[in-house]
Order: C-alpha cells, then structure tokens, then sequence
C-alpha cells in the first residue's frame, strides 16, 4: 500500500510539472493550454455526475443532456451579459484569445467601454466621457496617443 500512495503521488507530481514545462514553453498559447485542462475537468465531473442524474430521472438520458446544454448555456448567455470587467482584465482577455477588440462594462464607473490591438501591436482603449442629459452630441470625439506631430 505504501508503493502505491508513493507512485500516485509521483505520477501526480511529474504530470503537474510537466504540465507547467509545456505552459512554460508555450507562453503564446497558455490560453488554449488553459481551456483545454478546464475542457478535461468538465468532463470528467459530467461523465462521473451524469450516470447518476440519468438513475435520478428514471434512465432518461435525454432528459439529463437536454437538462446539462440547457444549463451550460443559460450560464454562458448570463456570463456574457453581465460581463464587468476593469481595464486590464479586458487587456488580459484581448491578449488570451486574440480578438481584434473586447467590448466590456467598466467596472469603476459602468460606462461600456473597449479595448483594441492597434497597427503598431500596442493596446489602444475607449473610455468614452460621461454624458448628462442635455448634452448635445456632436459627433465623435477622437484622441490622438503619441507625440506631437
């Protein structure tokens, strides 16, 4: 029995480091690298939970998968509409999965805001002012970042 507890444990350890030596390696592509280990953990908690729901209802599979997307989902819609983030979350979301702009609501004020890879490979940002009623809308208002020309 000791054996064993010790070869799990290494087999535990050497999978977590040379997890991170391949996280490390792939420093460009530690967003997928991430989405694929939370891929595999989802997955194993529904292969293990959803036997047990199926027995719950009776045996109907159906029901359970139908119960599972519905769920999935519902949590993903109400994520992505609630979504509040601060600058540099949406920063980090830009970077990981490579999307040419990130809308999100500022956390700090609750304005919407966006973040976008400008031509030069920099992180450019749009935190528009705040409005009071009455203001009249001219149009857009433009910024220039960089040195006088």
């Amino acid at each position: 029995m000791p054996l064993t507890a010790f070869l799990v444990s290494a087999a535990a350890f050497l999978s977590a480091f040379l997890g991170g030596v391949v996280a490390l390696r792939a420093v460009s592509r530690v967003g997928m690298i991430i989405a694929v280990g939370a891929g595999i953990r989802i997955g194993a908690a529904f292969f293990d939970l959803i036997p047990e729901a199926a027995d719950l209802l009776g045996g109907s599979l159906d029901h359970v998968m139908f119960a599972t997307a519905f769920g999935f989902l519902a949590f993903y819609a109400i994520e992505k509409l609630t979504a509040v983030h601060v600058g540099h979350e949406a920063a980090a979301e830009l970077d990981l999965t490579g999307a040419a702009v990130v809308v999100f609501r500022h956390a700090g004020h609750g304005r919407v805001n966006l973040v976008y890879r400008r031509a030069d490979g920099h992180i450019g940002w749009v935190d528009p002012p705040p409005f009071a009623p009455g203001d009249a809308i001219d149009g857009p208002k433009t910024a220039s970042y960089g040195p006088p020309s």
